[in-house]
């Protein structure tokens, strides 16, 4: 059974949230910008840099406008 990448407890498969190759808690897979970590995400409605997600407005801030690329999860 997989840890989640933030809180590094178990995630059941009833409760998984499957982004950047790995399996999370619904309510762990927020922006990874510190300003901005009370923005949960979707598996499929965020950016990622660095292995790391990112809500769009954040992405766009830091990194500047995302390629195809850098998006590589559908928004």
């Amino acid at each position: 059974m997989p840890n989640c990448p933030r809180c590094k407890k178990a995630v059941y498969a009833a409760e998984a949230v499957h982004s950047l190759n790995r399996d999370w808690h619904g309510p762990c897979l927020l922006c990874a910008n510190e300003t901005c970590k009370s923005k949960r995400l979707s598996a499929s409605q965020h950016f990622q840099k660095d292995d790391l997600p990112y809500c769009k407005p954040c992405y766009r801030n830091l990194f500047g406008k995302p390629d195809d690329y850098a998006q590589g999860i559908g928004l």
